[in-house]
């Protein structure tokens, strides 16, 4: 015969020390928010990017991933993998990178987008109200052969949103990139992506509070 326990509270009998599942027994939550506690990963979502993009003279949305929340007031922690083309000569380019996010679905507006904690760099920028996690005044220095390399980075961010999220609510986060002359994202300067390049990849996790 199986049972149901309804109560509100575990203590121990004397109210400190552990209470102790036995071995050979788990604890099992009916989904990733049945069980938490503060600084606790609730879920976890990836998206992988198999495609180059081109930031010519202007500001794009390099890519995006919504997460739903399980819980009520959740931190997100986003973690982002994205390659920049290394050209084959010197390249005086100016670049900016961000992270933006907002509640609800994803746009293509960076105006809906909330800053993530960047710095107000004065060389170069996304635009919008966000400010760049990395801005730059020229590509690396390039020689021959480095048109073909693809320069990995990546960024990571604990966001709190403001105001605060409920339990239900979708958030999606975004990197923005802009050039005001020709950079590539994936794919490098002598190949077509399907050639050569780097895999690009967002990773959101949902933070118990």
């Amino acid at each position: 015969m199986v049972a149901t326990l309804k109560v509100n509270q575990i203590e121990t009998v004397n109210g400190t020390g552990n209470i102790t599942v036995t071995s050979g027994s788990k604890l099992v939550g009916a989904d990733g928010g049945s069980i938490s506690a503060p600084g606790t990963i609730v879920q976890i979502v990836q998206t992988v990017i198999n495609n180059g993009i081109t930031v010519n003279n202007t500001t794009v949305k390099a890519f995006d991933l919504s997460i739903t929340t399980k819980l009520d007031n959740s931190k997100i922690l986003a973690k982002v993998h994205y390659s920049t083309a290394h050209p084959g000569s010197y390249d005086d380019d100016d670049h900016a990178f961000a992270l933006g996010y907002k509640s609800g679905a994803t746009s293509s507006t960076i105006g809906d987008y909330s800053d993530c904690n960047g710095y107000a760099f004065t060389r170069h920028s996304v635009g919008g109200s966000l400010n760049s996690f990395m801005t730059s005044d020229t590509h690396p220095a390039g020689t021959s052969g480095t048109q073909y390399w693809a320069w990995h980075n990546s960024v990571e961010r604990l966001i709190t949103p403001s105001p605060a999220l409920g339990a239900g609510t979708e958030i999606n986060i975004a990197l923005w990139a802009a050039c005001d002359g020709t950079s590539y994202l994936g794919r490098t300067y002598g190949n077509a992506y399907s050639d050569a390049g780097a895999q690009q990849s967002i990773t959101l996790m949902e933070v118990a509070t």
